[in-house]
């Protein structure tokens, strides 16, 4: 029979990456009226969440504030463990570039692709590169 390992033996768990996004304690509000009050929210890369609530209520400032397209009126957010507040303008950029953000009243093409309605252009399936060809013809 063998003896279990001791504790001073035991190699410790890397420690966790921070969340991709995080938002600590955010709120928001139009001309001193509270919108979104002590928001506490984690997000990892690839999980996906549902945001559902009355008219109203919220949800569009919220997708907007995570986007990086509002300021929050108070907390903060962070992306992978850096806040946002502290990006340079360029950092900002990119990170609002990286985001995709469908309205609810939005106008889009009806004759028009899902992937060119919310990137703005078709992928790019026949970029020039290995295999290409095989694949485009």
């Amino acid at each position: 029979m063998t003896s279990p390992p001791q504790p001073d033996t035991l190699t410790p768990a890397p420690p966790a990456a921070p969340p991709l996004l995080r938002l600590v304690d955010l709120g928001r509000a139009w001309s001193g009226r509270p919108v979104l009050q002590h928001i506490d929210l984690s997000l990892q890369a690839g999980e996906r969440v549902a945001l559902i609530g009355p008219s109203g209520g919220g949800k569009s400032t919220l997708i907007k504030l995570m986007a990086g397209a509002l300021r929050p009126s108070h907390g903060r957010i962070e992306v992978q463990g850096r806040s946002m507040a502290g990006f340079s303008w360029r950092e900002l950029q990119a990170f609002r570039a990286r985001c995709r953000v469908v309205e609810q009243h939005s106008l889009l093409v009806a004759q028009s692709t899902v992937h060119r309605n919310v990137v703005g252009r078709e992928p790019d399936y026949c970029a020039p590169r290995a295999g290409a060809a095989d694949r485009c013809g």
